[in-house]
């Protein structure tokens, strides 16, 4: 994987004769891009009704909470509380960013690598804030509903449904009924 890594850095910074990483973020990067990296590599995290959600978004946390306070339309495939949660915690590598690369080839394979990245701090970053806690984090493909996408799911303990979840609805009542 590393020498993966150095192909697609080379490919971007052709004016870079670095041999690993760290030799390409020092001829390119600065500490205001670490400072904008590292909310991606260490995220904060918070946790809604026994649930924890990657916040990479900026307000998430009041988003999340006004999502599930909200029903959804009629006609939506109803959902379990744990696959309602586990579908905040998708997150699509073309997604996180607004500048486009430097080829598709390059693209894909720099979104593999990065996921790599990824998986290894955010899996970290979730065992340091809930050590009694099992999570998959993995990479996963494109496929017919996404793109390239690093995904978290709760393993144990298993999700509690919470008081006024309706699936059909896809939201928590506050009054227990919709």
């Amino acid at each position: 994987m590393e020498r993966e890594r150095i192909e697609i850095l080379r490919s971007a910074f052709s004016d870079v004769s670095a041999s690993d990483p760290a030799g390409f973020l020092m001829e390119h990067g600065s500490s205001i891009d670490a400072l904008l990296y590292g909310a991606l590599y260490w995220p904060d995290v918070f946790e809604y009704e026994g649930a924890v959600f990657l916040a990479l978004w900026g307000d998430d946390r009041a988003e999340t909470i006004r999502r599930l306070g909200s029903p959804a339309p009629d006609g939506v495939v109803p959902l379990s509380w744990s696959d309602c949660v586990d579908s905040f915690n998708v997150f699509e590598v073309a997604h996180l960013f607004r500048s486009v690369g430097v080829s598709d080839e390059i693209d894909r394979r720099a979104e593999r690598a990065f996921s790599a990245l990824l998986v290894e701090t955010w899996g970290a970053r979730l065992r340091e804030l809930y050590p009694q806690r099992e999570f998959r984090v993995e990479f996963r493909p494109v496929d017919d509903l996404y793109g390239a996408r690093v995904t978290v799911v709760q393993l144990s303990p298993e999700l509690v449904v919470p008081d006024g979840w309706d699936p059909r609805r896809r939201f928590i009542s506050l009054h227990g009924g919709t």
